[in-house]
């Protein structure tokens, strides 16, 4: 299975980048392909299921996904259930003075496609 990963490094502490990134309502600020981002909790955690409407692969779409790792200020792990079975990892490191995100997608199901339509998504955060 492929695997596809992205890093930049944001002027802003770990706590502000990661509180960004863990609420879905930001998502459509600094993912272009996510129109639209809820979640099932309040403040996201373990078992919180986050919907996305995304534009992926030329095509609006539902995206359902579960939190199944989170460890404050330093890791965010999302599996996706439908309509495409993936992972998503967040790390968050601090790096000088600000902080290193690095996003790695993996599918979890034979998705050949997959890789190169997430590879063509750069994380980008204000």
């Amino acid at each position: 299975m492929g695997r596809v990963q992205n890093s930049v490094r944001i002027d802003r502490p770990v706590s502000e980048v990661f509180a960004y990134v863990v609420d879905p309502s930001n998502t459509p600020r600094w993912n272009s392909t996510v129109l639209a981002s809820t979640s099932s909790d309040a403040s996201v955690r373990v078992g919180t299921t986050i919907r996305s409407r995304v534009r992926f692969l030329f095509r609006e779409r539902e995206i359902e996904a579960k939190v199944i790792a989170l460890e404050p200020h330093s890791r965010l792990v999302t599996e996706s259930l439908q309509p495409y079975r993936y992972t998503l990892t967040w790390t968050f490191a601090p790096e000088d003075g600000g902080t290193r995100v690095t996003r790695t997608g993996r599918p979890i199901a034979g998705l050949g496609f997959f890789d190169l339509e997430l590879s063509r998504d750069a994380v980008e955060l204000p």
